[in-house]
């Protein structure tokens, strides 16, 4: 039990350090568009490469921020009865209905690791603008976010699991 406790610990602490060293693109992705706009409104003198820099960063930390938001439960969720639910009846209802999160995740893993592992291959690139914006990039962000999301989803369900016998791991990232 002691093992599955690390594991439990160090996806949590993994996922809540990527997310929090990702936070910081929000940065130079509002930059980026910012500067875009102003060259276009203000001085009339577009750029080809704004928005497909700021597409390539955001695709990054959005997917790469996955696992940390589902491990905060703040995933969007039909909350009618759900909300009403004991701890334990949530746990119940959260672990019956991983296999629909585990075919999934594990499914968009499974073919994002596929295309990330070809683009990586043939360095793949957009052939619209002037910039060429790099997808084997974005395709690499995605298949390690997918990664890390199903680990956080099977360190959910084996928080479901302890939680449904009436214990509780101790020590959890909030």
């Amino acid at each position: 039990m002691k093992k599955v406790i690390a594991f439990v610990h160090i996806v949590d602490y993994m996922n809540m350090w990527i997310c929090k060293i990702i936070s910081f693109l929000v940065i130079p992705t509002g930059g980026i568009l910012l500067y875009g706009v102003i060259l276009r409104y203000v001085f009339i003198r577009p750029v080809a490469w704004e928005g497909g820099v700021a597409w390539l960063i955001f695709v990054g930390f959005s997917l790469l921020a996955a696992a940390y938001v589902l491990r905060q439960d703040r995933h969007v969720r039909l909350d009618v009865l759900y909300g009403r639910f004991s701890p334990k009846r949530k746990a119940i209802m959260n672990a019956v209905t991983f296999i629909f999160f585990l075919l999934f995740v594990g499914t968009m893993t499974w073919l994002t690791i596929d295309k990330a592992w070809w683009s990586v291959s043939i360095v793949e690139r957009s052939a619209r603008g002037t910039f060429h914006t790099p997808i084997y990039v974005a395709r690499t962000c995605l298949a390690l976010g997918s990664i890390l999301l199903l680990l956080q989803g099977v360190v959910e369900f084996i928080g479901y699991i302890i939680s449904i016998t009436g214990h509780k791991v101790e020590g959890r990232v909030e």
